[in-house]
């Protein structure tokens, strides 16, 4: 949970994103869940426009507020496990 920019700020500064680029390069399999799957973007419109890692060809932009919807999810739900699955293969329970 975050924003993107300041995200992109902590990856820069931790010295991760060619550490990220050359393990997808090397055919690394990676998950980004919600703002790690956004991070993966050519870039966002969330509070300002920021570049982002380039991996995915897309641009994240930021929902239209409305004042009958609630447009943001914050917390964890569960997941149900699918064995079969690639990123799921390797795991133990």
């Amino acid at each position: 949970v975050g924003a993107f920019p300041r995200a992109i700020r902590s990856l820069k500064k931790l010295n991760l994103i060619n550490f990220l680029k050359k393990e997808i390069k090397n055919q690394k399999k990676i998950l980004g869940i919600c703002l790690g799957m956004q991070l993966l973007c050519t870039s966002s419109t969330e509070i300002k426009t920021t570049k982002g890692l380039s991996i995915i060809n897309g641009k994240v932009e930021a929902l239209k507020k409305n004042k009958n919807i609630r447009i943001q999810h914050i917390g964890f739900n569960n997941i149900i496990q699918n064995m079969e699955s690639e990123l799921l293969k390797n795991h133990q329970q």
